[in-house]
């Protein structure tokens, strides 16, 4: 079979091909720089980075085993030399790793919330083992890490390095993780595949993996796919290795195409969402309102106003609650403008009353159940029939009730005579309290009524209401020109993709496409259209209540009387 017969006539050229991924890459560079600064689409930004990473990057090789020392042990033997046995140290591997290529050997710690750090390659013990509890705290917050090496082998292939599978419990691999992989090395500990091993098997296959070996025993990944057979110099060998090439970069192709539209859509939704709450639905809402109402909306902002304008609701609404003995307590205690001596005197009365009473119901109460207690225990004494069921105990504990009975009395005696006085003293305070406390609150609503006026005449300074909406609009201005650059990208690449594509990719493509474009990021024109109107000062600020009247502050309303005990 010649490679010739493998084209069509309609197939691209590799250098058609070569030059198509070059400006995909470059578009999607440009489309990163674009969002990377705008912190709403963090992890979109992040995710989109490590496509166009996987895509410069060779294959990749995930490796898995059930034993870490043996996974490592093959590790090391492809590298030539004692990586991961620094990584393991005495703990287990707990972390992705991406060993890969790189003249400055290092490692790269990428965290979930996109922020990447460089360190020393002795330092991959604190990100990839469990070796302290400090290392436990940096990998709660660990993504992966990309490990830099100065090696021959890793400019052809990179390794994933991932945790071992367990017999002991499953490990779940991250779809990102399998996402990433071009090829799986699976070293199977034993003949018979644990249920473990069998579900990811499973996993994989519904994924289209076709692992690149399943071994029991550690082979070596070669540099390069065609270096034994042009060695062998058999044509028909290399014709075989060059269509399994263009066959993996087939895979490949169409593998990165996929997560290419899985991020598309994940940045549609994203970005769909965000046009629907606060900080832009808000900034949005309020320029519409000032174009709508023109010279009837004040564009500088009121925030003095507003804040003057809601304490002094608060003040009235919680006076005009203020309905039992404690709300007015409570009222009082909480107003900070409230200095007087006589209404905080009050408060301390109030206090030691409504402490009282408290006291005077619990023992009240304790009075009332002994009493009951007693008065049954009594007549199972003396009735015939519970004669024979009266025991030595309900006897002793009939004697207690009686010896204790007459204490609690006294003491709900005294609780009462107490409790009489401290209300006595309330009830005498309450029309000059009643009286006071009108005026305060009075006196509060007139002084925040005054610097309502003075509002009215001062010349405004600061940001106005407008420019605070403008400014919190321009933060999305990255995703604007995102949005424009997507719009303009996308139907260009959709000819070329026919050939690597599948029917439902396809759609996904087209819906992505019209997605995007759909989205609503004209808020541009919105500005335009804001910068216009005239800067316009209110001057009619007033509150809706500057008076309040007194409280009936009475016996009744407040539910004082206290009721004598029943003895």
């Amino acid at each position: 079979m010649k490679i010739e017969q493998t084209n069509a006539e309609n197939m691209p050229t590799y250098e058609q091909q070569k030059q198509f991924f070059d400006n995909v890459i470059k578009q999607l560079k440009d489309l990163y720089q674009l969002i990377k600064e705008t912190s709403y689409v963090k992890r979109s930004a992040q995710i989109l980075s490590i496509i166009i990473d996987d895509i410069k990057q060779p294959k990749k090789v995930l490796v898995l085993s059930s034993d870490s020392e043996r996974q490592a042990t093959f590790i090391n033997n492809q590298l030539q030399r004692p990586l991961m046995p620094l990584l393991l140290e005495k703990g287990a591997v707990v972390s992705v790793s991406i060993i890969r290529a790189g003249l400055e050997e290092r490692l790269d710690a990428h965290f979930l919330d996109g922020q990447v750090a460089s360190f020393d390659l002795r330092h991959l013990a604190l990100f990839t083992s469990m070796a302290s509890e400090g290392a436990h705290l940096l990998q709660e917050a660990l993504d992966y890490v990309d490990v830099f090496l100065n090696e021959p082998l890793l400019e052809h292939v990179s390794l994933i390095d991932v945790p071992a599978m367990s017999k002991e419990h499953a490990l779940f691999i991250p779809p990102s993780v399998l996402r990433r992989a071009d090829d799986i090395y699976w070293l199977l500990e034993e003949i018979d595949m644990t249920p473990s091993e069998k579900r990811l098997l499973k996993r994989l296959s519904k994924m289209g993996f076709q692992p690149l070996a399943i071994s029991k025993e550690p082979l070596t990944i070669e540099e390069s796919p065609f270096r034994a057979v042009i060695a062998e110099s058999d044509t028909a060998k290399i014709q075989e290795t060059l269509l399994e090439n263009e066959q993996y970069n087939k895979i490949r192709i169409v593998k990165l195409a996929d997560r290419l539209l899985q991020w598309l859509e994940r940045f549609y939704t994203e970005i769909s969402n965000l046009l629907q709450r606060d900080p832009y639905l808000e900034a949005r809402q309020q320029l519409e309102h000032e174009i709508t109402q023109l010279e009837q909306v004040p564009s500088h902002d009121s925030e003095e106003f507003d804040a003057l304008k809601q304490r002094a609701g608060r003040v009235v609404t919680q006076y005009m609650n203020a309905q039992t003995l404690y709300q007015v307590v409570q009222f009082i205690k909480h107003q900070s403008f409230i200095k007087e001596h006589i209404l905080l005197e009050f408060v301390t009365v109030s206090n030691d009353y409504l402490e009282a009473v408290h006291y005077y119901r619990r023992v009240q109460q304790q009075y009332n159940e002994v009493k009951v207690e007693l008065e049954t225990l009594e007549r199972k004494s003396r009735s015939k029939l519970m004669l024979n069921l009266f025991t030595k105990e309900h006897n002793e504990r009939l004697q207690r009730i009686r010896a204790e009975l007459p204490v609690i009395r006294a003491q709900m005696l005294d609780a009462y005579k107490r409790t009489k006085r401290y209300e006595e003293a309330v009830i005498e305070a309450l029309p000059l309290i009643a009286q006071r406390l009108q005026e305060v609150v009075n006196a509060e609503l007139a002084s925040l009524s005054e610097r309502v006026e003075a509002i009215n005449y001062a010349v405004p300074s600061g940001p106005t209401k407008r420019f605070k909406a403008i400014h919190r609009l321009k933060r999305f201005d990255g995703l604007c020109e995102a949005q424009a650059l997507l719009n303009q990208f996308l139907p260009t690449i959709v000819p070329m993709t026919k050939q690597h594509l599948d029917a439902k990719q396809q759609l996904r493509l087209q819906a992505s496409i019209a997605n995007i474009a759909s989205l609503p990021l004209d808020y541009v024109k919105v500005i335009d259209e804001a910068l216009q109107l005239p800067e316009i000062v209110a001057t009619d600020y007033t509150l809706s209540q500057t008076v309040v009247d007194a409280l009936p502050l009475t016996i009744e309303s407040l539910q004082l009387t206290v009721e004598k005990p029943v003895i």
